[in-house]
C-alpha cells in the first residue's frame, strides 16, 4: 500500500498537525482531497544531508483549494516550498515525517509556552481529522 513505508508508531509533524501512529497519518493524507481540488508536486530534490538514517527533500507543492462557490470546481491556489525530512528506523521504515513549510522549523514544547500551546493545538487538529476521515482511502 501507499503507507507500507511508515512504521506503525510513526509521527507526522507539520505546521497544521502532529499525527501520532499510522492510522492518524493515513487520515491526514486521505483527507486532503476533501480540501484540495489538486495537489501538484512542482519540484522534489533530495538534499545532500540525506544519509542512511534520514532522507531530506526540498519540496515545492502547489495546492489548489476546492471552490466554496457552487458549480465552480477550483478555488484559490497556494504554492508551498518545504523541507521534508523522513527519519528512518533500523528497518528502513519512516518513524518521523517532518514538513517545515518555507523551511521554518515546526514549533513544539521545546520553544517555550507558545510552542507548547501550538503542539497541543496540532495534536487536537490531528485527532479531529482522524475522527472525521477514514484511514482506508477506499472509504474517503
Amino acid at each position: 500500500t501507499a503507507y507500507a513505508h511508515y512504521a506503525p508508531s510513526a509521527i507526522f509533524h507539520d505546521p497544521v498537525s502532529i499525527a501520532e501512529g499510522l492510522d492518524s497519518i493515513k487520515s491526514q493524507f486521505n483527507g486532503m482531497p476533501k480540501v484540495f481540488a489538486e495537489s501538484i508536486t512542482e519540484k522534489c530534490d533530495l538534499l545532500a544531508e540525506s544519509d542512511s538514517s534520514h532522507l531530506a527533500f526540498n519540496l515545492t507543492q502547489k495546492y489548489v483549494f476546492k471552490s466554496p462557490i457552487p458549480f465552480k470546481e477550483k478555488g484559490t491556489e497556494k504554492t508551498v516550498n518545504s523541507k521534508v525530512t523522513l527519519y528512518l528506523d533500523g528497518k528502513g521504515q519512516v518513524e518521523r515525517h517532518n514538513e517545515e513549510w518555507d523551511w521554518q522549523g515546526n514549533k513544539s514544547e521545546e520553544d517555550g509556552w507558545m510552542g507548547k500551546m501550538q503542539q497541543v493545538r496540532k495534536k487536537i487538529d490531528a485527532k479531529v481529522v482522524e475522527t472525521g476521515v477514514p484511514k482506508n482511502p477506499d472509504k474517503v
